[in-house]
């Protein structure tokens, strides 16, 4: 059986969260092995009406595109938790989510909010290889 989540040479995988407004760029790199990671942003499947940026991921209470939000990148140990949980911060926003993350085992999260204003979960920058100078670099432009 093939390991999931590292190279064929044991090698941690390197891995680059885009930037939400400028695609070319990379907010925050990090390295990652025997983990999953998954972002749900509101940069790649969206529209623009009359000034207002409508994006995919719809609030379940509302029924209309979540707003306040950029995006939420999760690492935990399956993709389909890192997707899942990924949905449910970019629905919840920040505050809550961060609290909800915290109430899970082995899962860090990198949260950007409307005002591209990066929180984190406290094991994230413990990643190796974390960085947020690209970050700040690329939001200032």
């Amino acid at each position: 059986m093939k390991n999931l989540g590292s190279r064929p040479d044991k090698q941690a995988l390197k891995i680059g969260l885009q930037h939400p407004r400028k695609p070319e760029s990379i907010l925050a790199p990090f390295s990652l092995s025997g983990k999953a990671v998954a972002t749900s942003g509101d940069y790649q499947k969206y529209f623009n009406h009359e000034g207002t940026r409508y994006q995919h991921i719809l609030n379940p209470k509302t029924g209309y595109p979540v707003t306040g939000m950029t995006s939420a990148t999760v690492v935990t140990d399956t993709v389909m938790d890192a997707d899942a949980l990924s949905t449910v911060l970019f629905v919840i926003g920040p505050k809550k989510g961060l609290a909800f993350i915290d109430s899970l085992k082995n899962t860090e999260c990198l949260i950007v909010d409307k005002n591209k204003s990066p929180q984190l979960f406290q094991g994230m920058k413990d990643l190796a290889n974390f960085s947020l100078e690209s970050f700040k670099e690329n939001l200032s432009h």
